[in-house]
Order: C-alpha cells, then sequence, then structure tokens
C-alpha cells in the first residue's frame, strides 16, 4: 500500500521507566504508528500503562509497527517478562529471525518459533547470551511454557 494511503496515528506519552535506549524518564515522547498492509494499526487506551518498542529516532520520536512489541502493562506482559525486564535480562543485541539458515551462521540469533509455539515464548521465554554456550539460547519458565503450549495445541 502506498505510504500516501496509509493512516498515521500520533500517540504521546509520559515516559514512566525505560528498559533500553537513551530516553530520559519523566518526559513525553511521541510514538508514531503507521497502518499496515492488512488496515491494522496498533491502538492503545487513555490512562493505561504500556511497554512500548519500536524505532527510535534521535528527535525523541518512536515509529512502531504491528511487528513491534507493544503490550498493556497490566494485563500484556506476563510476570516473567516483567521480573526479567526489571532486572536487565534483554541486555544482549538479539536478533530473531524466521528462518533456520539465518540464525545458523549468527551466535546472536536465537531461531523465533512460529505460531502459537512463539506466542508462548513470547510471554514465558527470553532470548540471551549465555556466557557458558558463547552464543544466544532460550531460557524458559518450564511450567508455564510447558502449560501455554498444552493449552494452544
Amino acid at each position: 500500500m502506498p505510504s500516501s494511503t496509509r493512516l498515521t496515528v500520533t500517540n504521546i506519552f509520559r515516559v514512566d521507566k525505560v528498559f533500553k535506549g537513551n530516553i530520559v524518564p519523566d518526559t513525553e515522547i511521541k510514538v508514531r504508528s503507521v497502518e499496515d498492509g492488512s488496515g491494522c494499526q496498533l491502538s492503545f487506551a487513555v490512562n493505561r500503562t504500556y511497554l512500548v518498542t519500536g524505532k527510535f529516532h534521535i528527535h525523541g520520536n518512536i515509529d512502531i509497527s504491528s511487528c513491534d512489541w507493544t503490550a498493556c502493562w497490566e494485563y500484556g506482559v506476563s510476570r516473567f517478562q516483567k521480573i526479567n525486564l526489571k532486572r536487565k535480562g534483554y541486555k544482549c543485541n538479539v536478533q530473531i529471525c524466521n528462518e533456520a539458515n539465518e540464525c545458523a551462521s549468527n551466535p546472536k540469533t536465537c531461531m523465533w518459533p512460529s505460531g502459537h509455539k512463539g506466542m508462548c515464548y513470547s510471554k514465558h521465554a527470553k532470548c540471551y547470551m549465555s556466557s557458558r554456550f558463547g552464543k544466544a539460547v532460550w531460557a524458559t519458565l518450564h511450567s508455564r511454557m510447558n502449560r501455554c503450549l498444552r493449552k494452544n495445541f
């Protein structure tokens, strides 16, 4: 879809906490979302707290798309994710890919599971650089991961 026909919405957020990046807490930032080709667009409710990821620009704005992780803090971010964010558990620069051959040559990459399994990984796993193995590996909260996988398969 040509960019001239896509709907762009800009939301203004007050930053409470920064887990990664150079945004200063207690400032306002503009988060711009552009409608994707299927007509989907991320939306936010007023007076809710959100975890937002996206492409940061030097003038303080963030562009997000349906591929970026954006979730309501109260019910969209799992306890496991909150603990790891607060402990700075996502420090490394990990790339997530969908093709096995892309991942095999890059030790900083975790293979992203497809379908419902990927949804379970998004809530109950983290990809991190393991000093023991010298590469990026998945760490999971096994009991919750297994429950999620049983529920969705």
